[in-house]
């Protein structure tokens, strides 16, 4: 893309010199407890804006607890992420904690388009083909937790730039880092005891080797006296690491005594859509669900997360209400 004003031609002169230097990334294939995870696709030559996500398959996942990727002419590929150069996209998400409500003003600078969503609201429209350029907006955000979504897509070479920066009122814009806004140490020193303990579905954590067939557990967390009939959500496996069992997700414990009819089906390689639901009894606390994977034989050693996505759970009432994931995390000897 050539330069059209002043200011991307000086971004594109920065691209030529940064590529000399070791380039910076738009994350890693190591696990960043509490960060944004980064779903990585391909997508069609000369497209114009953002892809139908859920339309595609994914390459890859990344991680990472900030975006920061200047405008850079990135020659050699990007380490961890793809072999393209040109053509791919990102979905990141993640959670953040605000400790001192108020306004919050967002950054989001990107080469070529870019979206970013707080609490699934779109907050700044970057979006389209178009050299490095920054859009701004700002949501007043409560005390607590928040989700976050960053879409980005690198349309033709040679320069890319991906920078989410935030300033709450009277402050001056910095890099957003999930580092910053992470969870209070103590749970019982937060000022938003409700958003600490809200309901939650938690992947089990697991260790293994290459080759293994090992189970993760899905499991429920409510609030003392809550009960809910259904679950909803999406587990996110990395499909270069673990394959499914023919033998589909078993009942766990909490939900085995309840008649509730457990479906899981594959949407991609990496993406199962989950459902409980049917039964007399409401579900409780505890296992939910099992799965069976295996091992690949040629898997990356090292640790990897299993997370969960748009988690719902249903009430006896048919209210729908969203539940917080809490990752797992398969990690290899």
């Amino acid at each position: 893309m050539r330069p059209v004003t002043y200011l991307t031609a000086v971004a594109i002169f920065v691209c030529r010199i940064a590529g000399a230097q070791q380039p910076p990334t738009f994350g890693t294939t190591v696990v960043v407890p509490g960060g944004l995870i980064g779903v990585v696709y391909h997508i069609r030559p000369f497209a114009t804006f953002l892809p139908d996500f859920p339309s595609l398959d994914p390459a890859g996942i990344v991680y990472t607890s900030s975006l920061n990727v200047p405008p850079h002419n990135f020659r050699d590929g990007f380490p961890g992420l793809t072999s393209r150069l040109e053509w791919f996209a990102i979905d990141y998400r993640g959670r953040f904690w605000v400790q001192k409500p108020g306004v919050y003003r967002f950054a989001l600078t990107s080469d070529a388009g870019s979206r970013l969503y707080i609490d699934d609201d779109l907050t700044v429209d970057n979006d389209g083909l178009h050299d490095p350029e920054v859009k701004n907006g700002s949501r007043v955000l409560s005390g607590g937790v928040h989700s976050i979504r960053v879409s980005y897509f690198q349309g033709p070479r040679e320069c890319v730039a991906l920078i989410l920066q935030v300033a709450g009122s009277g402050e001056q814009f910095r890099i957003f880092s999930t580092d910053e806004f992470k969870p209070p140490p103590d749970p019982e020193t937060w000022g938003y005891p409700d958003s600490s303990r809200s309901p939650a579905l938690r992947v089990s954590p697991v260790a293994a080797a290459r080759g293994d067939t090992v189970k993760m557990e899905v499991s429920l967390e409510l609030n003392p006296g809550q009960e809910v009939v259904g679950l909803q959500w999406d587990l996110v496996v990395p499909a270069q690491l673990l394959e499914m069992m023919s033998v589909g997700p078993g009942t766990g414990r909490s939900a085995a005594d309840s008649g509730k009819l457990l479906k899981c089906s594959a949407q991609s390689s990496y993406l199962f859509a989950c459902s409980l639901a049917g039964g007399q009894k409401p579900i409780t606390s505890g296992p939910i669900a099992t799965f069976n994977f295996k091992i690949g034989a040629d898997a990356r050693l090292g640790t990897t997360a299993v997370h969960i996505e748009n988690a719902k759970a249903v009430t006896l009432d048919q209210k729908k209400f969203n539940l917080k994931d809490i990752e797992g995390a398969v990690t290899l000897h």
